[in-house]
């Protein structure tokens, strides 16, 4: 449900191309396979599939958590907040240090 909000709110923003990744992998190899799902996720799957449908170069990727730190770090921070919110000039505490340790490379 988190990647079809995701597109949802890229796609609402004009954020394109979209890259999912996730350390789900099983998700990913639904999303990318062709096998129609008949269980609950499948719904979401099929709508996952519907919005990007007309999208160039969507793709999504099974990444290992270990190597997709920063993407867990935001997952877990946003459960700790009631609202949704969205900046381009700040990020969360909980991810400095990666992204000041990104510059350093």
């Amino acid at each position: 449900m988190t990647i079809l909000q995701g597109i949802n709110f890229t796609t609402d923003s004009a954020l394109l191309p979209i890259v999912v990744e996730s350390d789900a992998q099983s998700v990913i190899n639904l999303i990318n396979g062709s096998t129609p799902v008949s269980t609950d996720i499948g719904l979401v799957i099929w709508d996952i599939k519907d919005c990007v449908s007309n999208l160039p170069r969507t793709s999504f990727t099974f990444v290992p958590r270990a190597v997709n730190v920063v993407a867990h770090s935001l997952s877990k921070f946003g459960l700790t907040i009631a609202d949704d919110c969205f900046s381009m000039k700040s990020y969360p505490p909980c991810i400095e240090r990666f992204v000041r340790d990104d510059h350093l490379v």
